[in-house]
């Protein structure tokens, strides 16, 4: 087998056996992530109410995240209320009336 190498270190290296090319790792794919995204708008008091996940989704899903962010407006206290299981959330203290982008990963 010819290989070329440009530089003499790499040379001394591949003869002193230090230059190994490791065979292709078999494993298991990566989990798969799904991504959701829901516009919301607030209502007069800045908050969504709660918003559930449906059962397809929770039943065959995990690892649920949630981000969410002033889509019409900054909105600096806007936070979520999570519940224990994940499958359902709530947005509290934006701005009335404005929208906000609530983004969902979950794993496959």
């Amino acid at each position: 087998m010819n290989i070329k190498i440009p530089s003499l270190a790499a040379t001394a290296l591949l003869a002193a056996g230090a230059f190994v090319v490791q065979p292709p790792q078999l494993s298991s794919a990566p989990p798969i992530k799904d991504y959701y995204q829901q516009i919301l708008t607030l209502d007069a008091a800045g908050n969504s109410g709660a918003i559930s996940l449906p059962a397809e989704i929770t039943s065959s899903h995990s690892a649920f995240t949630y981000v969410a962010v002033g889509a019409t407006t900054s909105m600096p206290r806007l936070h979520l209320v999570i519940a224990p299981d994940r499958h359902a959330v709530a947005v509290f203290d934006g701005s009335p009336g404005s929208d906000v982008a609530l983004d969902i990963a979950a794993t496959r």
